[in-house]
């Protein structure tokens, strides 16, 4: 459109050009430009249609987005059909920090450029002209002004250019708001606290941000949901996904984007159709500083500029009164520019900056984000940016664009710890910084072998290759054994600091520290000692009297760790889980006074904001609180105190703090141990997980033994546990510490799979797909789907590489990984064909004739002779693994694939008592869905899947409901069982005869 329009006014020769044609540029070797930066400056193009300027200002504008700036065209900044185009150009214009005239000979009949120079010169920007063809006249506005002279040389003419916009650039910060663009903006009273505000955050706590700043990767993902762009729909999406089982189809469509700086996919928003965006990412990340860097950005600008956006930061987790309204909650953390909040959205420059919406506290989420998507909602916001933990961000349901942080790379934990060391001590202090990097990188025989890599041209692959390179680089041959060895150690190694270092906070954390400790609980030992002494050693000089001990302190610290992470939900909702990280002054712990207050505060350990007390860092909160469990597993207190029976498989904060209290114990096997053993009386799931990560220390037996004893009755008495995900999270632990030890599940002792056969008696006639079979012979199925151990053992037994179980159909190459893989758990992920191939290494193996069930069996298994419904009878939702609400209370389903066997009230019925026939995972079966007389291996027709699964709705796991997939299909709910007797049925439903009832079903199971 704006083209077009463009094209009316000028009326002259719009032929285009190709610019490496017209300037005889090599495209590719632009990348050996020097790199000279400009802070992401917002740089407006203004050019003449057609010619050499349209072809310059091609080329500028690629090259000044690779040199860092934020450069805008219109021909590439309005998209087509846009109905507001020209307000699009005007406020761009506006928000500009620098123009660039490319001036040619069409310029002088350009009339739209004389209108952008005009409205630039009045607003007091600076301009800076590129003249690309000499006899060109300068613009009466420029007629003052030194063009930059386009010669041959494009790399000089481009490095001139930029030098220009440098030196323009900076005299930025020091030009004064105009009167004319402060009455442009807003009435001079709101303008004067709008300065106030950005004062306080350019020169206040967050100053040091830009110094510091590294650019943080991230993956963007659109939102799935319909809620994304309207502000109402008739159906929730995600009820509509659940509907009709689309939820991983859904998943698998969304795009993504990937940001080398995160700072871009910020500064695009307001650009966007959809200008609200969810930074995630986990504890430390960086979505704190991240936010703070860009408002600071934000506030540069409007320091500048009486037009531009207000950055409205704010931290979420002071938002604690459950009467207070999202839009009061702002304005209160506003200081005087609060009373203009309407006004700033009214004229729509209000960035909404909501940090951390995790820390709202947890019976409050649901109806809080409720007023954060209405507000995020009104249009007349420039753009809205949350941040939250990732694995919190589902409990809000808000349907934004996700940008999950990614960590950081060896590479930019180095630039940040010369960034910080040149911070604190001058230039001088780079080699520091190197010597502390290589130290947490490994040591010399690290640095050494990366040095080898260098030498080798393959320096940007030593982090990131997965094996050595061999040619194009050859890495291999200049290199021995050490310094592979060196090189793995650093690239692999779980326990390398360098993962650690990847988390900025953690990074920030061990900048500060002389020695970089092992592990998190060392990290933060550290920072509390160092912290505690230098203020202590401050307020000593000072002489003052309010001098806390280093023990009463910790003490006092870790009490108030305790009540943040126990502490019940504000207002006392119930069924609420998860950790506090703000207290009000009612809610202080007794140790805690104004003199220890005032002594962590000004440590950096604690923040005051009115009367509200926090940590400065979750983890801090977390670590100080893992003290307490390690001391409650000296036998002084039960883990029940902390994981309560009534609700103890559901996630209450105290996970993290107990992988931080084993990392306390790193070097203290029995100390880990006994922590172990002490959480696994109250919660098994986590006790495992603890285990796993304090790298599987060896159990005793005793103990092994006395877990099993205590939670294996359980995890199969839907009486004494009624909650599926109770039993469910048994599961897990129990299959993973290999205490599942029931028939069937497992292997045997000769490492095959140990099948435990249900004899299916016959001929019977049987009600089959509500039509009378006249029966089958006796058959044998397994009473459960093959488990993960059970196919685990095929792989293992080289299934994938042998080509007698693949013959007549199609091989694949590898397993694909499942979702889930806990040994007790069916094996998803499975195509027909691999399970197939698994069938006949099993026979050859056993010398007996396995196979899948022919539809007609797996029926006559789950329908019984009468027909019935579910295998067990009549319909109940909490006899089985699907997507339903199953308990009384209303708990949420299990979510995933579970242990096989958990619903032992949904098996048949005795003495036949076959599991799992309806839900946990889709079965295969043998036939062809269309053709059921089709048993055979070869060709690529469909295959019936029975039964349901974790994620289907109870009608389809239905024993009568047929639904079919193609033989290579894989997905995290296609699983499979065995039979065995006579590989095929001669008395199927086909050869009787029988038509099979269609029903419409999904694209995906």
């Amino acid at each position: 459109m704006a083209q077009s329009f463009y094209h009316a006014v000028d009326r002259h020769d719009n032929k285009r050009h190709n610019p490496a044609d017209a300037l005889n540029i090599d495209c590719n070797s632009m990348s050996s430009l020097p790199a000279m930066k400009l802070d992401s400056l917002r740089i407006f193009i203004s050019y003449p249609r057609g010619g050499a300027a349209h072809t310059w200002a091609e080329v500028v504008e690629a090259h000044l987005r690779r040199e860092g700036a934020r450069a805008w065209r219109d021909e590439t900044g309005v998209r087509g059909g846009d109905q507001h185009w020209y307000a699009r150009i005007e406020s761009e214009l506006h928000a500009a920090d620098l123009l660039v005239a490319i001036i040619g000979m069409d310029s002088k009949v350009c009339r739209w450029q004389a209108r952008e120079l005009l409205a630039t010169d009045r607003r007091g920007k600076p301009i800076v002209a590129l003249r690309v063809d000499d006899r060109a006249p300068m613009p009466l506005v420029l007629c003052e002004k030194q063009p930059v002279e386009a010669r041959p040389d494009r790399a000089e003419t481009l490095a001139i250019l930029v030098e220009a916009l440098q030196r323009s650039a900076s005299t930025l910060l020091a030009a004064p708001v105009t009167n004319g663009s402060a009455s442009a903006g807003a009435p001079p009273d709101q303008r004067a606290a709008e300065i106030v505000w950005l004062e306080s955050l350019l020169y206040g706590n967050l100053s040091a941000r830009p110094d510091l700043y590294v650019p943080l990767e991230g993956i963007e993902r659109s939102s799935p949901h319909a809620e994304r762009s309207l502000k109402k729909v008739c159906i929730a999406t995600d009820s509509l996904f659940k509907a009709f089982g689309v939820a991983d189809a859904a998943a698998r469509i969304i795009e993504t984007r990937p940001y080398s700086d995160v700072l871009d996919a910020y500064r695009e928003l307001g650009d966007r159709k959809v200008r609200r965006l969810a930074v995630l990412g986990e504890p430390g990340a960086g979505k704190s500083f991240s936010l703070e860097r860009i408002a600071l950005a934000y506030a540069d600008r409007a320091m500048r500029d009486a037009l531009t956006p207000i950055p409205v930061l704010v931290p979420l987790g002071l938002w604690t009164r459950e009467a207070e309204t999202l839009e009061e909650f702002i304005a209160s953390q506003l200081e005087g520019l609060g009373r203009y909040l309407p006004q700033l959205i009214t004229q729509g420059r209000a960035v909404l900056l909501l940090d951390a919406i995790n820390e709202i506290p947890p019976g409050q989420r649901r109806h809080k984000a409720t007023q954060i998507l209405k507000l995020a909602q009104d249009e007349r916001l420039a753009s809205v940016v949350i941040s939250c933990r990732e694995k919190d961000f589902v409990e809000f349901s808000l349907p934004f664009d996700t940008l999950t942080l990614q960590p950081l790379s060896p590479p930019r934990v180095r630039d940040f710890l010369q960034r910080y060391h040149e911070a604190q001590h001058g230039p001088g202090a780079i080699e520091a910084a190197e010597a502390l990097f290589w130290q947490i990188a490994g040591g010399a025989e690290v640095r050494d072998a990366w040095e080898a890599w260098r030498r080798a041209g393959a320096e940007g692959l030593f982090w990131t290759a997965d094996e050595i390179p061999r040619e194009q680089p050859d890495v291999y041959s200049t290199t021995n054994w050490q310094q592979d060895r060196a090189w793995r150690r650093s690239r692999f190694d779980p326990r390398s600091l360098l993962r650690l270092a990847a988390n900025p906070y953690l990074l920030y954390i061990m900048a500060q520290l002389p020695d970089p400790p092992d592990n998190r609980a060392q990290l933060f030992q550290g920072f509390l000692a160092i912290l505690y002494d230098r203020e202590w050693e401050g307020r000593k000089l000072r002489h003052d009297p309010h001098l806390p001990e280093r023990e009463p302190w910790l003490l006092a610290l870790t009490q108030l760790a305790e009540a943040l992470q126990r502490l019940s939900p504000v207002d006392g909702a119930e069924g609420a889980a998860g950790a506090r990280t703000t207290l009000t002054q009612a809610e202080w712990p007794a140790g805690i006074d104004k003199t220890l207050i005032d002594f962590s505060r000004d440590a950096s350990v604690l923040e005051l904001r009115g009367s509200d007390l926090r940590f400065t860092h979750q983890l801090l909160q977390e670590y100080l609180a893992s003290r307490l469990l390690l001391d409650a597993s000296q036998g002084r207190r039960p883990a029940a105190d902390f994981w309560p029976a009534e609700r103890w498989w559901e996630r209450s904060g105290w996970e993290v703090v107990a992988e931080i209290a084993a990392e306390s114990c790193a070097g203290d096997a029995a100390a880990q141990i006994r922590l172990i053993a002490w959480i696994a009386e109250a919660n098994p799931e986590v006790a495992e997980q603890i285990w796993r990560h304090a790298g599987t220390p060896p159990l005793p037996a005793t103990l092994l033994a006395h877990l099993s004893a205590r939670w294996m009755p359980l995890m199969t008495d839907p009486a004494r546990v009624p909650q599926a995900r109770a039993r469910a999270a048994i599961g897990r632990a129990m299959g993973r510490l290999g205490l599942d030890r029931r028939p069937g599940v497992g292997l045997r002792a000769d490492g095959l799979p140990d099948i435990d056969w249900v004899s299916i008696l016959g001929p019977q006639p049987f009600i089959y797909q509500d039509t009378r079979h006249p029966g089958l012979p006796t058959f044998e199925i397994a009473r459960y789907p093959v488990t993960n151990a059970q196919f685990q053992a095929f792989i293992d037994a080289g299934g994938y590489q042998d080509e007698r179980w693949w013959q007549g159909f199609e091989h694949a190459p590898a397993a694909k990984p499942p979702k889930w893989d806990e040994p007790n758990s069916p094996r998803e992920n499975v195509s027909w064909y691999e399970a197939l191939a698994f069938c006949r290494w099993l026979s050859a193996a056993t010398g007996a004739a396995v196979s899948l069930p022919t539809e007609a069996q797996w029926e006559r298994a789950a329908r019984g002779c009468a027909g019935r419904e579910y295998p067990w009878g009549p319909f109940e939702p909490a006899y089985m693994n699907c997507a339903v609400h199953s308990d009384d209370d209303g708990e949420a389903d299990i979510g995933r694939a579970s242990a096989v066997g958990l619903f032992p009230q949904g098996a048949t019925p005795a003495p036949e008592l076959v599991f799992d026939l309806s839900g946990n995972v889709w079965e295969w079966c043998r036939d062809a869905y269309s053709q059921l007389s089709e048993t055979a291996a070869a060709g690529k027709v469909s295959r019936v899947l029975r039964g349901g699964a974790w994620s289907s709705d109870p009608d389809d796991c239905r024993a009568a409901f047929r639904f079919d997939g193609s033989p290579r299909l894989r997905y995290d709910n296609l699983g499979f069982r065995v039979f065995r007797g006579s590989p095929i049925d001669p008395l199927d439903a086909a050869s009787q005869g029988v038509e099979a009832q269609r029903r419409p079903r999904s694209s995906t199971p």
